[in-house]
């Protein structure tokens, strides 16, 4: 179920020295005045409340959904890649020839591996890795989900940290998430030893 809107109002616009002098109160504790008069006691015990609930949220959220640590990634998993068709049929094999070791492999040395990611709302990807037993040519891609139309974001090479950065003028090519829009990782596998143990991609907002 999706978070409800706000309900509460924005209590001031105040920045910069403003917003400083707001805080020096605080910090001073000018706010603890106001424990003499009984209706504004009353509404200062509640909002301590409303501050320790506001922690044990914090903590349920990080202890028991995951730590914050991991806010910035996504993780893609080696079962999220698939072949193309430049094979008779696809053939993406599971490889566990080596003891407690585990990746994906092409069946085909004649087919390329793809992974179709969905990007967080308010999200953008500003780097991408893959992690390949072989330093294989990796894109990562822009793609329209209602059309199929790509546009590249930027070409590297699997086991390096790839800025989505256009090595010419320097601006970003960071992959933005829209209502229609997914990022596309290629990596140019060229013989069947190819390994791919999965991915990662760094997010920002937007």
């Amino acid at each position: 179920m999706a978070l409800a809107s706000r309900k509460a109002g924005t209590i001031h616009s105040k920045t910069g020295d403003d917003l400083l002098a707001l805080k020096a109160k605080y910090d001073n504790s000018k706010h603890t005045e106001l424990e003499v008069f009984e209706g504004e006691a009353a509404l200062i015990y509640q909002m301590q409340l409303l501050k320790e609930d506001v922690d044990e949220l914090r903590r349920f959220i990080i202890s028991e959904i995951g730590s914050t640590s991991y806010d910035d990634k996504i993780k893609v998993l080696p079962n999220e890649f698939m072949s193309n068709d430049d094979a008779s049929y696809e053939r993406v094999l599971v490889e566990d020839d080596t003891a407690n070791n585990f990746s994906i492999r092409p069946g085909s040395s004649a087919i390329e591996m793809y992974a179709m990611i969905e990007i967080p709302k308010d999200k953008k990807v500003t780097h991408g890795q893959v992690y390949s037993s072989q330093n294989r040519t990796c894109q990562f891609y822009n793609v329209n989900y209602t059309t199929g139309a790509a546009t590249l974001a930027i070409t590297g090479t699997a086991n390096s940290n790839q800025a989505f950065t256009d090595s010419r003028t320097g601006a970003s090519t960071a992959v933005s998430s829209t209502a229609t829009n997914y990022l596309l990782i290629k990596v140019t596998t060229t013989s069947t030893s190819d390994k791919i143990y999965g991915a990662e991609l760094t997010i920002a907002d937007i």
